[in-house]
């Protein structure tokens, strides 16, 4: 019978009785309930019942003997085989690559085909050998008595025999005994030769036999196992398993070791022998080379001394596989396997090389399955590690002619670089350096990841720095001026860069100039994206012209006018002629507040006509006006 690991099977013994006295009339009674039933499950133990149930315990193969015994007696005996599903070993299954990059492919290693088997090894099964008496044998308090329970081997051919002591793998007891020094303890197989497993007890019986000549003490206050020292109590918890074989022993006797000092406090606190590993008997089991393997095999306990007492909870012996009429193993196969569907997986499903195509960054899962022979299924999880794509800052302006890269995100670091020499990296090779020009452009940067070699590219502006300029002025009473702004990204750009500057005036217009009239300061702000210039201009008014009287009067009448000019600031060289009809010049003056009352130089009144003048007059800054007309005398 194949099953799965948990599985549980009902045993049921349902004989017939063809020649039974209740079917024939002759003969003598056989039916169900004046039967035995003996079941031996290799490796496992013995059971009673018509029907067990029966959840092997381990993956193995397990030999399930069945021992009919009616009342004469007679015996019939019929066999079975459990075999379990052996756990699959993934170990080959998985990644090439345990990490890879988003958006590359890589293989997955796992299938069965006609051709091969790749990433899934299941192990040989075995059957378990030996048997467990699986009941509870008190050791009370004796002098010189024997306590014996043994377990009886079947399912060998008759003629298996002992041939050395490498046929036996192990002997294990669970056992409790306070004080070792009183027992010897031995095992007798089935044609009654004895082998001593330990015997702590050399001195000479008081009206009894040995059952073993020699020993290593007499007295020694050594445990066994979890006892309570209490004569006649309950056994103590948990129980401890002493193991010994010929040949896997990891420990010397129980006398050396207990020479030696290898003990331990059990939960009562009493020095006890050390459970932990395999102790070598101190009888030679090659004596029962020639002892035939079924049949009963027995433990014997002989306490010599008073007071103590213990317990035997369950003993096993276990043979050598070799030794197995039937030797055997079992082989489970893959009849199905497939990886559960995942949408990255792009090619190989009915293969045993899987291509995925990763999208998410971080760990992927992929699942394998398989259903073996036995209708069991396994499946296995592997993971894949992949790496995400880097990320640097996006197109940015940087001002002052410098950029610290902040927030670059890459799996082992990367390196930067650029095609143009302008451009300077502090350190090429940390993710966050301080880039660097002395010359104002566009850039084009790049960030090499390490971990992928992808490449990513960003632009950064470097703005120049900006400078504007206003000229201070003087206008002419009653003029207008173009005020103009001049402005200029400073310094040496990239090729072909030419950022616009914004200007702003006082006035609120955006113009590279405005019109001015009004004396007053005049500022105006040139700015690009990051840098700013301001200047200002101051405007003044000044006088650039004159006006010249054309008709005088020097009557009473009239009110004796003067001839002069309107105006008279700012002027730093004057000179004023007047001449009469025939070009003779009658009177002249050169300050410019000065004025003729239509007499000569020598101080007589000029007759009423016309006169000619001319004005020659330079004002501050240089302006020159000249002046020239007729003035009418009236008197």
């Amino acid at each position: 019978m194949d099953i799965c690991f948990g599985d549980s099977i009902l045993f049921v013994a349902t004989p017939s009785f063809p020649y039974a006295l209740e079917v024939t009339n002759t003969g003598y009674s056989q039916n169900v309930n004046n039967c035995a039933y003996l079941w031996t499950i290799g490796g496992v133990g013995q059971y009673s019942n018509d029907s067990i149930w029966f959840t092997p315990p381990a993956r193995a193969g397990y030999f399930i003997d069945l021992r009919i015994t009616d009342i004469f007696p007679q015996v019939k005996r019929i066999t079975s085989k459990v075999r379990v599903s052996q756990l699959p070993s993934f170990a080959g299954t998985g990644p090439l690559q345990d990490t890879v990059c988003i958006g590359q492919n890589t293989t997955l290693l796992g299938g069965v085909t006609q051709q091969d088997t790749v990433g899934v090894n299941i192990p040989n099964g075995t059957f378990q050998i030996g048997g467990i008496f699986a009941g509870l044998t008190a050791l009370p308090d004796g002098s010189g008595v024997q306590y014996s329970t043994n377990i009886g081997i079947t399912g060998f051919d008759s003629s298996t025999v002992i041939t050395s002591a490498s046929d036996f793998d192990q002997l294990c007891i669970d056992i409790e005994h306070s004080y070792i020094g009183d027992l010897e303890i031995a095992l007798t197989c089935p044609n009654g030769t004895m082998v001593s497993l330990m015997n702590a007890y050399n001195q000479t019986p008081f009206g009894w036999n040995e059952l073993i000549p020699g020993g290593c003490g007499n007295g020694i206050g050594t445990f066994l196992g979890n006892d309570t020292n209490l004569d006649g109590g309950a056994p103590g918890t948990p129980v401890w398993t002493y193991c010994f074989s010929p040949t896997q022993a990891t420990l010397g006797t129980i006398c050396a070791e207990n020479a030696a000092g290898n003990t331990v406090i059990n939960s009562y606190g009493f020095p006890s022998m050390n459970p932990n590993g395999v102790y070598l008997p101190d009888g030679n089991f090659n004596n029962f080379i020639g002892c035939p393997v079924n049949g009963n095999w027995t433990i014997t306990v002989q306490d010599n001394q008073g007071i103590d007492d213990g317990y035997i909870f369950q003993w096993g012996i276990y043979f050598n596989q070799s030794l197995y009429p039937d030797q055997e193993g079992y082989q489970n196969t893959v009849v199905n396997d497939f990886w559960s569907n995942d949408p990255t997986i792009i090619s190989g499903q009915n293969d045993t090389a899987l291509v995925v195509q990763p999208s998410t960054p971080g760990t992927n899962h992929y699942t394998y399955n398989i259903t073996d022979n036995f209708g069991c299924h396994y499946d296995t999880t592997v993971t894949l590690e992949v790496l995400p794509v880097p990320h640097i800052f996006t197109d940015t302006v940087a001002c002052n002619l410098f950029l610290q890269v902040s927030n670059t995100q890459s799996y082992s670091g990367g390196s930067w670089s650029a095609a143009d020499t302008a451009i300077h990296f502090s350190n090429s090779n940390v993710e966050n350096p301080i880039v660097t020009t002395s010359t104002p452009g566009i850039y084009s940067i790049v960030f090499t990841d390490n971990a992928c070699g992808t490449v990513i590219h960003a632009q950064i502006e470097f703005p120049p720095y900006v400078y504007v300029d206003i000229l201070d002025s003087a206008i002419c009473k009653g003029n207008v001026i173009d005020l103009v702004a001049a402005s200029i990204n400073s310094g040496t750009q990239q090729s072909g860069y030419n950022l616009p500057i914004q200007l702003l005036w006082n006035t609120g217009s955006t113009d590279n100039f405005i019109v001015v009239s009004a004396a007053g300061q005049y500022y105006v702000t040139a700015s690009n994206v990051c840098h700013t210039s301001s200047d200002t201009s101051i405007i003044t008014i000044k006088q650039c012209d004159f006006e010249v009287p054309n008709i005088i009067s020097l009557s009473s009448l009239n009110g004796n006018e003067l001839f002069g000019i309107s105006e008279t600031q700012d002027i730093t060289e004057f000179e004023c002629i007047i001449l009469n009809r025939w070009g003779n010049v009658i009177y002249s003056f050169t300050n410019p507040a000065g004025t003729w009352d239509g007499k000569t130089t020598e101080g007589k009144l000029v007759d009423e006509g016309n006169y000619f003048y001319k004005i020659n007059a330079t004002f501050s800054g240089g302006t020159k006006v000249e002046k020239h007309g007729f003035v009418f005398v009236v008197h």
